[in-house]
Formats: C-alpha cells, structure tokens, sequence
C-alpha cells in the first residue's frame, strides 16, 4: 500500500473494524456497509480480503472457512460492481428495472419518466470505454 500511495494513487482499505485498522496517513477507510460508495471512480480494485490464513492448523474444516469467506468477499465485490455498471448504462431507474424483472420494456420505463442517457447500446458502451 505505501507504493501505491507513493506513486500518488488514492487508497481506500475497506474494513470490518474501522476503530481497529491501523493505516498509513492519506489512506482512506470505508466499512464494508459503504462499498458501493467506496467503489465509485475506483480504477484498480485489489481484494484482499477473507479470513487470515496464518496462526493456525489448516485442516479440512479451516480451508473451507478460509475458502468461503474469500468466495463471499470477491462475490460481493462483483455484485456491486455489476450493480454499479448497470447504474451507469441505463440511469437513475436501474434499481427498479433490475427488480422488475429480466425482462424490461423501455416503452413502460419512458412512460413512467425514465429518460436514457444513450438512445442506441453501442453509444453507452462506447462511452464506458
């Protein structure tokens, strides 16, 4: 983290203990209940993340702790990324679309006031890119 941070990058340690993490200055903390918030802008994202590996026997029953908890952290990095992006291509309203189903009529979102940002896909895309 201090190479990162000496090279100018802005860093934010998501953490379960925020009282309990110790850091270097000009690091940024966020509790896991912010990820959403803390991934926005990101541009590297490096999971650390799951139940320490050291200090103990690694029996079969330990491994699968270990496994689970690195499985559940990088599951729900990927979903509020997911979520973060389809915020990003279809607006305000994506939470609603999501929940409303797979299958999405934008007739019925223009109807009820959704307006998109891009009329055509490959514009959104392009401009992700």
């Amino acid at each position: 983290m201090e190479a990162l941070l000496a090279h100018g990058a802005q860093v934010t340690v998501l953490t379960r203990s925020l009282s309990l993490t110790t850091l270097p200055p000009c690091t940024r903390t966020a509790s896991w209940e912010d990820l959403p918030r803390a991934l926005v802008g990101a541009e590297i994202i490096i999971n650390l993340a799951g139940e320490g590996i050291a200090g103990r026997r690694w029996t079969p029953a330990r491994k699968k702790v270990i496994l689970d908890s690195l499985v559940a952290t990088t599951r729900a990095l990927c979903d509020t990324m997911a979520t973060l992006a389809v915020r990003l291509l279809v607006g305000e309203m994506a939470e609603e679309m999501l929940l409303s189903g797979s299958f999405v009529q934008p007739q019925r979102a223009w109807e009820l006031g959704f307006r998109f940002r891009f009329e055509r896909l490959e514009l959104a895309l392009a401009d992700l890119l």
